[in-house]
Order: structure tokens, then C-alpha cells, then sequence
């Protein structure tokens, strides 16, 4: 199995899958998993869209988009495992590896007969570059392993994971009565933003040469009129775990 039994306890651990969802998982084959995963993800969103419809009013053809995403992570699937089921036929990778040794003995007859001493570095630099560049392709083979130049699959289903978290638990300040005491404590712009830079202390953005570099009105706008004080960095913080309402 390509998943260990560490890495079903962490699953576990974390919360994203449950103990008879593990024991169904673990009864099928790689093959099975990729399928049964795709078809179990379009069952939840059919039904989680149906239920939208009636409760949030959510439009028919959302539910149209939301298969075409899962068919296209099972057509990139299934271009993974064409790929990766597809490797270097055997014999041309022992054709290329008689064609390295074969070189490398010319090479060494031929340079050992020189009486330079640099003959021998170049004979030395030139066999780590074939070998090198030989274990390279074989590494490059697989890219889903643990070696060095594999992809850090982990890494990004880390990041993945915790973007997922961030879009689906935090919550806007003011969306509790739908904005309704934002937009009533709204004000209009002043028309003097339009020749303010903004951020240019922190590298965002890098100001016009010469624009509004001698203007007063650049270091000395007042927004405390649009301004309350900030009791708890927590309160306006999206990704904080301690958040209280407005």
C-alpha cells in the first residue's frame, strides 16, 4: 500500500478521515483509491449542491462546474499514472548505460597515455558529469519518491490543506449581519486618494519617479475619522484561531 499505517494514524489524528472510512480505503487497490476518491467527491458535492439550492438558493448550473473541476483532476490522474506506467524501456536504458562505460574506457586508455597531469583531472571531472547526469535521469524516472530532486508532494498537500482551513473557518468581520453595520457606517472616498501612493515603506510598490515626492498631503492625511481603536488584534486578524465578533 502506498499509504502507511503512520500516515493513516496521522489522517486520523488530525481529523480528516474517520476509522470505517479508513478500513473501506484500505480494501482497495491504487488503482481503485484514485477512482473511489474522484466518485465519492462528485456523490458529496450533487448532494451538497441540491441541498444549496433549497436552503441558500445557490443556481442550478453551479453543480455542472463543480463535476468539471473533479473530471479534471481525474483526467490529470489518469495522465500521472500513463507516465509514470510508461517508463524507459529497458533496453534503451542498458543501450545508454554500455554506451557510458564503453566511453569512459576509451577515454581512460586514451588520456592514461598522456603524461599531463591535467589529463587525469579532465578524465576525473568528465566521469562524475556521465555517471552524474546518468543517476539524475534515473532519479527523474520517479518523481514521487523520496529522493532529493523528487516533488515535495508533501509539502504542497500541506499548503493545499491549509489554504482549505483558511477559506472554510474564518469569517469577515461584519458578515454576521451581512455587512448591514459596515455599509451603514460607510463613508464616501475623497476624491484627495487619487494622487495618494500608498505602501511605500513596506516594498509592495515602488512610486513614480518624481510623483508627488514634494506633495504635503502624502505624510500628513488624517484618517482618524475612519479609524476605531483595535482592543484585540484577534477581533480583524482572518486567520486567527481566537476571533471575536464585532
Amino acid at each position: 500500500d502506498v499509504i502507511k499505517d503512520h500516515e493513516w494514524f496521522q489522517l486520523l489524528r488530525l481529523g480528516l478521515i474517520t476509522p470505517g472510512e479508513v478500513r473501506a480505503l484500505q480494501k482497495l487497490s491504487s488503482d481503485e483509491k484514485t477512482i473511489f476518491l474522484v466518485h465519492w467527491c462528485a456523490d458529496v458535492a450533487c448532494d451538497g449542491h441540491s441541498l444549496a439550492m433549497k436552503v441558500k438558493n445557490a443556481p442550478p448550473n453551479l453543480r455542472q462546474s463543480l463535476l468539471d473541476r473533479l473530471l479534471l483532476i481525474r483526467h490529470s490522474q489518469h495522465q500521472v499514472r500513463d507516465v509514470l506506467g510508461l517508463p524507459v524501456p529497458f533496453q534503451y536504458f542498458h543501450l545508454l548505460n554500455w554506451m557510458i562505460v564503453l566511453n569512459l574506457m576509451l577515454w581512460a586508455y586514451h588520456l592514461g597515455c598522456s603524461h599531463s597531469p591535467i589529463d587525469n583531472l579532465i578524465y576525473i571531472a568528465a566521469s562524475l558529469v556521465f555517471m552524474g547526469m546518468m543517476e539524475l535521469a534515473s532519479a527523474f524516472a520517479d518523481p514521487f519518491g523520496n529522493d532529493e530532486v523528487d516533488f515535495p508532494v508533501g509539502a504542497w498537500v500541506t499548503e493545499w490543506l491549509a489554504q482549505c482551513v483558511t477559506l472554510l473557518e474564518y469569517g469577515y468581520p461584519g458578515e454576521a449581519d451581512e455587512w448591514a453595520h459596515a455599509l451603514a457606517a460607510a463613508t464616501e472616498l475623497s476624491k484627495d486618494l487619487i494622487d495618494v501612493d500608498i505602501f511605500m515603506d513596506c516594498g509592495f510598490a515602488d512610486s513614480p519617479s518624481g510623483h508627488l515626492s514634494n506633495d504635503p498631503r502624502r505624510f500628513s492625511m488624517d484618517w482618524s475619522w475612519n479609524m476605531k481603536p483595535m482592543a484585540n488584534a484577534a477581533t480583524y486578524s482572518p486567520f486567527s484561531t481566537d476571533r471575536t465578533s464585532d
